[in-house]
């Protein structure tokens, strides 16, 4: 882990013994390890595993819900793939028919998208969230017809907080953008950001406060379904489905299992033999030194770089490379660069971070591409104001986000790899602080009996789909 930009990301982390104690003042709380509390007998409602903006939401939900819950985390809260993102959210506002259950798979991520959002608005404060709206810039007469287009068609379907804005317009509303470089854009005003190393935080403040325990630095190595028939009798509610092994060799036992562990499912192959179709890719930021507030007013996108993914969404993929490259990366398997991508927003400190590329990785590969960086500076320096350009570069750093190899979440219950209990919740690749917030909530309703999730997230993010899916490479080993 890039430790250094760790320790800028989460200062708020102090240990003291045996213990860390997360969160500053009176909204600090305390986090225990496994070795403070290694009662492996009492079976909880549900364990979590992962402790990023999925995981702590999925733990929030169950803790409203008054459900006995345990999170577990291999580092720190917020560490991995949220707490290295640059916190943009992307929203085009209320979903015209906003029934969760009669979703249309056309409305299933937009709504997830809106949620997410008025679910952060909730952790305004804690997290610096800001409504800046977003601009995706077209800098060419084809992205100009493409946003065109886009905003047709999103206006057809009862969309009303996104328009189409000129060159002048663009211009007007923001001043981070180079006179002459941009055609147009599209504005989503419902868009916006936060600090997602704090949302995360706040979330698992809070779901503390409600009663769920977090452990971390708990690595969970196997999972293994118990046998629910003793004594000829079938297992009752009261006892577990599932034990958890750490590689401290602590054992906690559960009714039931959310996973939302990113990059890291490679434990769900040593007891139950799951192959989770899911792979590290890496997205490398940079962040400018300290500016004036307003010198970037919004997020700002491109379409050249929309227009590139979905070009490639249906690309057939090569899983006979060594790294097959799943949709929505700027490279291919030998390091060419296929789509150019950038965004970027300027935080509450001044300084602005930009996002680039989207590189096939190896599992804990934090290393930075310094010519990538210049070659990313070089791209947004074709429409961003010479002034933000000529700030120096104050911090680089990487992070793995956790891509299913088809471009699609999994994300419920394994009932179709005969698991029952066992929930997964990954393969949000460069949307976890988007989507997470939203999907954790709906996951931990369904989990807790509340709400189902919607029949869209049946067709679209089957974990056990036929194709691109969870499949089971062994037969699961059950322990009396």
């Amino acid at each position: 882990y890039p430790k250094k930009m760790l320790g800028r990301a989460l200062p708020w982390v102090t240990r003291l013994g045996g213990t860390a104690i997360v969160g500053g003042g009176l909204a600090g709380y305390l986090l225990r390890r496994e070795a403070d509390n290694p009662d492996g007998t009492t079976v909880h409602d549900v364990v979590v595993v992962g402790g990023g903006v999925v995981g702590t939401s999925i733990a929030l939900g169950l803790a409203k819900a008054n459900k006995s819950v345990v999170l577990l985390e291999r580092h720190d809260i917020g560490s991995g793939a949220t707490g290295l993102s640059a916190g943009t959210l992307y929203s085009l506002g209320p979903v015209p028919d906003p029934v969760p259950a009669d979703l249309s798979v056309e409305h299933l991520e937009p709504f997830l998208l809106h949620r997410s959002t008025e679910i952060i608005r909730q952790f305004a404060n804690e997290c610096s969230y800001v409504q800046s709206g977003c601009l995706t810039l077209a800098c060419t007469p084809e992205e100009l017809a493409s946003l065109q287009q886009e905003h047709s068609h999103l206006v057809a379907l009862g969309y009303t907080g996104v328009n189409l804005l000129d060159r002048r317009s663009v211009e007007l509303v923001e001043p981070g953008i180079q006179p002459g470089s941009v055609l147009g854009a599209l504005h989503t005003r419902h868009s916006g950001h936060c600090e997602p190393a704090e949302l995360v935080q706040a979330i698992a403040s809070r779901a503390t406060a409600h009663g769920a325990d977090i452990h971390i630095n708990v690595e969970v190595v196997e999972i293994l379904p118990v046998q629910q028939r003793r004594n000829g009798k079938n297992g009752s509610d009261a006892q577990a489905r599932y034990i958890l092994r750490t590689d401290a060799g602590v054992e906690y036992h559960a009714r039931q299992v959310a996973v939302a562990s990113g990059t890291w499912p490679e434990f769900l192959k040593t007891g139950l033999g799951l192959e989770v179709p899911v792979v590290p890719v890496k997205g490398t930021m940079w962040l400018t030194a300290k500016l004036p507030r307003g010198m970037l007013r919004h997020v700002i996108y491109t379409e050249e770089s929309h227009m590139g993914f979905a070009a490639r969404e249906h690309a057939s993929l090569d899983l006979d490379a060594e790294l097959p490259v799943p949709p929505r990366c700027t490279h291919d398997a030998k390091g060419n660069q296929l789509v150019r991508h950038a965004y970027g927003r300027q935080r509450v400190d001044g300084s602005i971070v930009f996002g680039g590329d989207r590189v096939r990785a190896t599992a804990d590969d934090f290393d930075v591409d310094f010519s990538g960086i210049n070659r990313h500076r070089h791209d947004v320096a074709a429409f961003l104001a010479p002034s933000i350009m000529a700030t120096a570069v104050e911090g680089t750093w990487a992070g793995l986000m956790p891509f299913a190899l088809d471009g699609k979440l999994l994300v419920g219950e394994l009932v179709g790899c005969e698991l029952p209990g066992l929930w997964l919740a990954t393969g949000f690749g460069p949307n976890g602080i988007m989507l997470g917030p939203s999907v954790g909530e709906m996951v931990a309703e369904a989990m807790t009996g509340f709400a189902p999730l919607p029949l869209a997230f049946e067709e679209e993010y089957n974990p056990c789909r036929a194709s691109g899916g969870v499949t089971v490479s062994t037969p699961s080993e059950e322990v009396e």
